[in-house]
């Protein structure tokens, strides 16, 4: 009897420790078409979620929801729906009212030259006579750099010397393009600058048009 008994308790013991090692195992795959698509909704959510830190842990949440229904347990009580925004400015930012794109100078690779690339109508540059396509060579007489290059948007009146390309014939005989200073613009100081949405317009009654953007 006390040889059954200890087979027995050792029978038990066998089918206790395969319980265990059962409950190991990883069920998700087979849970997966009733959970995907809540799961996509939370890797979506911490990645592009404004209040994603208010997401509740995984642990805590229910995949098993309906996608609608799982989506109200995990956005934040900060969301009401709609985003909106808090600051508004009554003027816009100073400027010299131009965009320009910096080219680094042949033989100085920290020094630029300035493309002016648009020109706000009535702006500090326009009133000083800057053109698309010119080139600022330097501000206050010192080289562009990615230091002074802050010169150029906005602060007190500055002063430029500006160039133009040309192409010209080098030593070996061969053309290249060079930037040539051609004389000095008093930009003045940065003011509230606001730039019209269609700066000039016409109505074309025949032929064909192109739209330049910036």
């Amino acid at each position: 009897m006390r040889r059954r008994n200890i087979q027995l308790f050792l029978l038990l013991g066998v089918l206790a420790m395969t319980s265990l090692f059962s409950c190991g195992v990883d069920r998700w795959p087979e849970y997966y078409k009733w959970t995907g698509r809540d799961l996509w909704i939370d890797s979506v959510m911490r990645e592009e979620y404004l209040w994603f830190e208010d997401i509740p842990n995984t642990k805590d949440l229910n995949y098993f929801l309906e996608p609608d229904a799982f989506l109200k347990k995990i956005i934040s009580p900060l969301d009401k729906g709609y985003s909106s925004v808090d600051t508004l400015y009554a003027t816009p930012l100073p400027s010299y009212g131009f965009d320009y794109t910096l080219y680094s100078i042949v033989g100085n690779d920290t020094a630029f030259n300035a493309l002016i690339t648009y020109v706000i109508p009535g702006s500090p540059a326009a009133e000083v006579g800057l053109k698309r396509g010119e080139w600022i060579m330097k501000v206050n007489d010192d080289f562009i750099t990615k230091k002074t290059e802050e010169l150029l948007k906005e602060g007190e009146s500055r002063k430029l010397l500006m160039g133009e390309y040309s192409a010209q014939e080098n030593e070996a005989g061969e053309t290249e393009g060079v930037i040539t200073s051609y004389g000095e613009a008093n930009l003045p100081a940065s003011r509230p600058v606001e730039d019209v949405t269609i700066p000039a317009y016409d109505v074309l009654t025949g032929g064909v048009g192109y739209l330049a953007y910036n």
